[in-house]
């Protein structure tokens, strides 16, 4: 997850390169958003 968020900067892409699902990786977005 932790490093999802350093992905972000980087950008949508990486993540799913790297292999993580899309799902995952809307998933991570929206709840540290939600949650804090």
């Amino acid at each position: 997850m932790v490093m999802d968020s350093s992905s972000e900067d980087t950008g949508t892409a990486p993540d799913v390169a790297e292999g993580a699902d899309p799902v995952c990786v809307t998933v991570p977005v929206s709840a540290p958003v939600a949650v804090p």
